[in-house]
């Protein structure tokens, strides 16, 4: 039938075959029905291979026990193609057939795949997929259930096409061109082998020189990894390749025709190319008047445009000129190029036999380069503007990138990402994985695949110059908390959410820590309703959260202790702050008091989902401290858990001094300094983080509990005694999201307040600061003068409990701001003025730190220290008078003691009567020094040799960094020296004196005295000094003595 007018789309071509899609709706219904008569595959050609229709679990449940046993899987697009289908939409079910099952079981033979065709095409990726292959799929070369096994041998012509529907329309019209009838084609049963059988009769009909044995093929670039290539004998035979009509237009297509043209060449075939591109082709189009543009396949042409004989006109015995792209252009032999469709990299070669160059598939696996991210961690400018310095220093920057690769297995397509650091672009592949290996993710389907060791510097290369246009140049925030924009007003990260006053900050900033560098970063995060309310649904969420939080914290008694709630909730919202959190959580106490609960109540405001820390808290006692830095640097806050103690004393001594140098760190901002292998300065890990840490034990250096709060948690535990208010209160900051929303809030006040929202980041960071702040830790200084403490300690330790509690008043003005009243019982807990206010839990427990730290001075470890090893015989006192005796006579039960607790034992074995005899190293003796009348006894030790004894076996007291100078000037300054010794030279710690024993009484006429030089320490000091010092209320001036003759011309020394 000729059409009158020139038609542009195929399909409005008129049909060539008689049949429409009712009559296939015994074979196949719907969209499946349809796609066989446009095809023009005959009815009884489609019955005897067996096509299907699915629309449910059922259908496809019934068309699988067609399958032969063993094989196959559903695609794993499956649930898409079934939803589908519950939706009104079908899907075309294409058995395929291995020729070499075919020839053994012939019309018994059982599908060994199948292939499915939605009636509307499955959208993945941006690319529309038509067909979709099982899971397991393999490629092979299809036939006909029907067809003689004889043909197999015997067919003088063997044709690829690609697909099963093109191999039945083929087949249709070879029956056609050879005398069968279309009512003879139409006659089906509804028994499938009877159908099988009738049309082998109809093929038997065929004459033996127009017998036609035609292949289907799942893909062009399949067909040389089938198994049953082998079985076909190519000698003198004509092996036709009908492929899609864009050989002429599409270079990989061409590649394989030319492939598997060279290949039947070899196999001594005679190849030959269905063209329907070509100038026959045309005329035929010409004729039906089709001026589209369309390729064609065979079931177009046989269906739509001409019969097989002229198909067979189409026949060209050469194939065409190799089609020049525009993207050949400027490669040469043996460069490499990723495939149009990024699954494989080819090569360009050169054709030994007609020299010709081509591109040639080399490596199944093809990649581009998806994004290139610079990750780094704002300055101290940025951190205090909240804008982006546009001229931050390069070496601060770290570059990650993700290369995305893909390939083709069994029909389907699979797309995973690389990603690791910058410098892989520059690495071999096959070096990835020893040098990156710890800063990398390489999923595992990659590393499974055959091809992934062949991945070398060419691959590389050819994957860099793939969509280079398209490769994403992204900038990502290396930590969590405040971060700068282009803006002006930070965004507060956490986790992947992220909270800025405005949308489109939001949008366009990019969290960078994730499980690669911190593997428990995926659990934090916050939970931010605020752009999914109005403002005043979430001036009534806050309240009612604020209210929650006091009942199940404070009200309940869930505590045993207000302060514990205190604490915490000081802790857990410090990091909304816009200022660096610098003082350090200790939570210290025996095992199973409930400090880890403690800590896990804090966190439970930094997750997004419920039960985010119960397994765990974000850092261990087996974390380095390396890791530690890293981790503190990185996000708003952190937990070191279970920091027990240590089994022995070298490591203890150790961990401690990291410890304490961390803490130290943490305080002054500033992380440690270190160099890289090219001895150049690394960028420090500066800590941003409000850290804690739950341990068995309390800090003993000084230095460090002035840069912490101490928060012990006895043996009666963290929770009070009501169980069903402690369950509940577990319950509430675990699973409950209340305190994470109490985050969100907490950073959205920066924006939404009246006070605030006007002002820049600057002028919010100097009013914490300069307002905020400030005025707590005026208030904090105060309250600890008038406990009576030194202005000194009053003012350190004020400023730390400032840290903490500030949070109260922001939290005050949160709830002021939301609509609170200011009698609520929560809102008088946050009031720092208030009677009841949870700042004087703070106060107090920085008050007791000074009571404490009064304990740990440098002096007084140091003497502790000294008693310590002189009880324990490692060390001990002399008689200056009396060498080789104790320094008490021996003449009472206490002088014995005495000299027993100063290092001597008396040894029964020494002599008729025993001796008593020295232990350890002597460092120092007793000496009695006169002060008027009155005398008082001291111990006079050797500067030196005295400090080392005591560090050497109390490591745990006297740490590392501390000298003997510092160690004894404090011991000075604390009143730890004997009333009656002279006074010291402001920079020395050693005075001379007259060396008397005790009870010497005064020296004879014309003895001469004898002086010595060293620590005069009180005698009662050394012995206990706990006691000592807490019974210390000698009001006499150290420096005010009346020395006796022998002392009064005594010298300071240096």
């Amino acid at each position: 039938m000729t059409n009158p007018s020139p038609i542009a789309n195929l399909s409005e071509l008129e049909p060539l075959t008689p049949w429409l899609a009712e009559h296939f709706h015994a074979i196949a219904r719907g969209s499946g029905a349809r796609k066989l008569a446009d095809s023009g595959v005959a009815p009884l050609v489609a019955a005897a291979r067996g096509y299907d229709t699915v629309v449910d679990e059922d259908d496809l449940k019934r068309v699988r026990k067609m399958r032969k046993s063993g094989r196959g899987r559903p695609p794993k697009q499956q649930t898409d193609m079934l939803e589908r289908g519950a939706a009104g939409e079908d899907t075309l079910v294409i058995p395929w057939y291995d020729l070499q099952d075919v020839n053994a079981a012939g019309v018994d033979v059982m599908p060994l795949q199948f292939q499915y065709r939605p009636s509307k095409p499955l959208v993945e990726n941006g690319k529309a997929r038509k067909y979709l292959l099982e899971a397991k799929g393999r490629s092979t070369f299809d036939m006909s259930p029907s067809v003689p096994p004889s043909w197999l041998m015997d067919a003088p012509t063997i044709l690829f096409v690609e697909g099963a529907l093109k191999a039945d329309s083929t087949l249709t019209a070879i029956l056609r061109s050879a005398g069968v009838t279309d009512a003879e084609l139409s006659q089906t049963s509804g028994d499938r082998r009877t159908d099988r059988l009738a049309l082998r009769a109809l093929l038997d009909r065929v004459p033996s020189a127009k017998r036609v044995l035609v292949i289907g093929l799942i893909g062009v670039g399949n067909w040389n990894n089938v198994e049953g290539l082998v079985e076909i004998v190519f000698h003198n035979r004509t092996g036709l390749i009908a492929f899609d009509g864009d050989v002429r237009r599409n270079r990989n297509v061409w590649n394989q025709a030319r492939k598997l043209y060279d290949f039947i060449e070899r196999k001594h075939g005679i190849p030959k190319l269905v063209d329907l591109d070509g100038p026959e082709a045309m005329l035929r189009m010409e004729a039906v008047n089709y001026v589209g543009d369309e390729r064609l396949g065979m079931d177009d042409f046989l269906s739509r445009v001409g019969s097989w004989s002229d198909a067979l006109s189409c026949v060209s015995e050469i194939l065409p000129d190799a089609p020049v792209a525009a993207e050949d252009t400027g490669y040469r032999k043996g460069d490499y190029r990723v495939s149009e469709d990024g699954t494989f990299v080819e090569e360009y070669v050169q054709s030994a036999l007609t020299q010709e160059l081509y591109w040639d598939r080399v490596i199944n696996m093809g990649g581009r380069v998806k994004y290139v991210r610079t990750l780094r961690q704002p300055t101290l400018t940025e951190r205090q503007t909240g804008l982006i310095d546009a001229e931050v220093d390069g070496g601060a920057l770290r570059v990650e990138v993700g290369i995305e690769v893909s390939w083709v297995e069994n029909g389907e397509t699979f797309t995973e990402t690389i990603i690791g650091p910058g410098e892989m672009l520059g690495t071999s592949p096959a070096m990835w994985s020893p040098r990156f290996d710890d800063r990398m993710i390489l999923p595992h389907p990659v590393t499974g695949h055959p091809v992934f060791t062949d991945l070398d510097n060419k691959w590389l290369k050819a994957v860099k110059s793939n969509r280079r246009g398209e490769i994403a140049s992204e900038g990502a925030w290396e930590t969590m908390g405040y971060v700068p924009t282009a803006s002006g007003s930070p965004v507060f990260i956490a986790g992947d959410i992220r909270i800025a006053r405005h949308a489109t900050d939001e949008q366009s900033t990019l969290p960078g820590v994730s499980s690669r560098s911190i593997p428990a970063a995926p659990r934090f995060g916050v939970v931010d309703t605020y752009r999914d309310l109005s403002v005043e649904e979430y001036k009534r969420q806050i309240r009612d959260d604020l209210r929650s939080m006091y009942a199940h914290w404070f009200a309940s008694g869930a505590f045993a202790h207000r302060k514990f709630g205190a604490v915490a909730w000081a802790t857990m919202f410090r990091p909304t702050l816009p200022t660096r959190p610098s003082v350090t959580l200790s939570l210290f106490g025996p095992p199973k008091s409930g400090k880890s609960y403690l800590a896990l109540a804090i966190m439970g405001a930094w997750q997004k989902k419920g039960n985010s820390w119960v397994a765990s808290l974000p850092g261990g006692a087996g974390d380095t401290f390396v890791a530690t830095e890293l981790n503190v640097s990185r996000t708003p806050i952190w937990v070191a858990d279970d920091l027990a103690a240590a089994v022995d004393a070298r490591t203890a001594v150790t961990q401690e001094q990291k410890l304490s140098d961390f803490i130290r760190s943490v305080f002054n901002g500033q992380g440690k300094g270190r160099g890289s292998a090219d001895l150049e300065q690394r960028a420090p890990n500066n800590p941003r983080a409000q850290f804690i840490i739950t341990s068995e034990n309390e800090f003993q250096t000084d230095s460090v509990r002035q840069r912490t709060l101490q928060l012990e948690v006895g043996a009666r535990g963290v929770f009070g005694d009501d169980p069903a208010a402690v369950r509940a209160l577990k319950t509430f900051f675990t699973s409950d999201l209340t305190q994470a929303r109490m985050s969100a809030a907490m950073i959205r006040l920066w924006h939404l307040h009246g006070d605030y929202a006007p002002l820049d980041w600057t002028d919010i960071v100097s009013h914490v600061t300069d307002d905020i702040y400030e005025n707590v830790r005026r208030a904090a200084t105060e309250h600890m003068l008038r406990l009576g403490m030194s202005h000194a300690d009053s003012t350190r330790q004020g400023d730390n409990a400032a840290e903490f509690a500030q949070v109260f008043d922001v939290m005050h003005t949160l709830g002021h701001w939301a609509g609170l009243g200011a009698d609520e019982d929560v809102m008088q807990a946050l009031n720092v003025t208030s009677p009841t206010s949870l700042t004087k839990e703070i106060y107090g427990l920085f008050g007791d730190a000074v009571e404490s730290s009064r304990n740990s001075s440098p002096g007084k470890l140091l003497l502790r220290a000294l008693g310590n090893t002189l009880a324990a015989g490692r060390a001990h006192l002399t008689n200056p008078d009396q060498a080789g005796m104790p320094p008490f006579p021996t003449n009472s039960i206490e002088n014995n003691r005495l000299n027993e607790r100063l290092g001597w034992v008396f040894d029964a074995s020494r002599g008729a009567d025993g001796a008593w005899v020295p232990r350890g190293t002597r460092i120092g003796q007793l000496v009695e020094i006169r002060r008027g009348k009155a005398t008082h006894l001291a111990v006079l030790l050797d500067r030196d040799t005295a400090f080392n004894e005591a560090k050497r076996y109390n490591a745990t007291l006297i740490q590392p960094g501390m000298g003997a100078t510092v160690g004894w000037r404090d011991v000075w300054d604390q009143g730890g020296i004997s009333p009656a010794a002279p006074p010291r030279n402001k920079q020395g710690v050693t005075v001379q004196i007259t060396l008397r024993s005790a009870g010497s009484g005064a020296p004879a006429p014309g003895v001469r005295s004898v002086r010595g030089y060293g620590i005069p320490v009180n005698l009662d000091a050394l012995l206990d000094v706990d006691a000592f010092f807490a019974n210390d209320d000698d009001d006499d001036d150290d420096n005010d003595h009346e020395f006796d003759a022998d002392s009064a011309d005594a010298n300071p020394a240096a």
